[in-house]
């Protein structure tokens, strides 16, 4: 009988076609598996870029996870590939107090680089975490259809 090929069985459950890695591009911790789709790559790479220029020490700590789904019970980006989600080092708490400042930067950084509405979303997850929030993180993604709108770099 015929086999499908990998990418064709990737196809048909509805992985992206385009990942990318993200090994030995941004310091990865966690992530069980660190694949964006390639338009993000870029966006992605200025945010540790500037971060790192703001003196902000950060990890990806979550990226394409396949099937994933929202609170909500909808797709999550993560399942598209669409979104990431970075941790602080040293690590922050869960509603630190006193508030840690480094949180606002990263997320300001994250709008600057175009992680804001309309085209994405900036949740922070050390302060407002959703239900299935496992540790505390700053989660950011490309909103539908604009990863196919930027295109492939």
């Amino acid at each position: 009988p015929d086999v499908p090929s990998p990418l064709a069985r990737d196809r048909a459950v509805g992985v992206p076609t385009d990942l990318v890695s993200l090994v030995n591009v941004v310091p990865i911790e966690g992530a069980s598996d660190p694949r964006v789709r390639a338009c993000l790559k870029p966006f992605v790479q200025s945010l540790f870029t500037k971060a790192r220029a703001a003196g902000l020490n950060i990890v990806l700590t979550s990226a394409y996870r396949p099937g994933a789904i929202t609170n909500r019970g909808t797709p999550s980006g993560h399942g598209k590939g669409e979104a990431f989600d970075v941790g602080l080092r040293p690590a922050a708490s869960f509603s630190p107090n006193p508030p840690d400042r480094r949180i606002d930067r990263l997320i300001a950084i994250a709008f600057e680089v175009g992680f804001k509405p309309p085209e994405g979303d900036t949740i922070d997850e050390y302060n407002y975490p959703s239900s299935e929030t496992i540790g505390p993180h700053v989660h950011m993604e490309f909103n539908a259809g604009y990863c196919d709108q930027y295109g492939t770099f």
